[in-house]
């Protein structure tokens, strides 16, 4: 049978490892959330740059299309965004 001490004793130390697991699932999460944002970055640099790759394929081959269909194109704009 064990002590009332020694029972204390286990409870503190299952306590200690509780927060050390609290400690080790925090650190993860952070680092989780470090390598998303870093993914992120690199999707989004990603496909813009496929955006354009398919914008400069795409852009001549539709001035033709609408050319052979009557309708002139004097000016052509790539990559516009609205403003606020």
């Amino acid at each position: 049978m064990m002590s009332r001490q020694d029972v204390e004793r286990e409870i503190q130390e299952i306590w200690a490892l509780f927060r050390e697991t609290g400690k080790r699932i925090d650190r993860r999460f952070k680092e989780t959330e470090k390598i998303i944002a870093q993914m992120g970055a690199k999707v989004d640099a990603l496909t813009g740059t496929w955006g354009r790759f398919v914008e400069g394929l795409i852009a001549p081959g539709a001035v033709g299309m609408f050319r052979e269909r009557g309708i002139e194109i004097d000016r052509i704009f790539q990559r516009v965004e609205k403003g606020n």
